[in-house]
Parts: C-alpha cells; sequence; structure tokens
C-alpha cells in the first residue's frame, strides 16, 4: 500500500512542475502552479518523514 502512495505522490510531484513549466511561459496563473508544487513537495517530504518514526514501545 506504501508503495502506491509512494508512486502517486512521485506522479504528482512531476506533474506539478510540467505545470508549474507552463506557468512560467505564462500559459497558466504562476500562483497556482507555484502553489500546487510546493503543495506536492510537502506532500511528499512529509510522507517520507513520517513513515519511520518512533512511536513508542507498546505495553
Amino acid at each position: 500500500m506504501e508503495k502506491w502512495i509512494f508512486l502517486a505522490l512521485i506522479l504528482f510531484v512531476l506533474i506539478s512542475f510540467y505545470l508549474h513549466l507552463f506557468g512560467l511561459i505564462h500559459v497558466l496563473p504562476l500562483l497556482f502552479t507555484s502553489f500546487l508544487l510546493f503543495s506536492s513537495y510537502f506532500l511528499l517530504f512529509f510522507f517520507l518523514h513520517n513513515r519511520n518514526r518512533f512511536r513508542g514501545f507498546k505495553k
């Protein structure tokens, strides 16, 4: 299940990057594409960091 989430997030980053390129050539609004690219990076790094978090010992 985690592999599919990781692949979906990578795909989201790639799509956001290409949309941001369209924003840089003024086809799409740059503010929208910048926010989309930032949020895709944020979600990817949050997923990668949160995966191996120590959650304490079981009682």
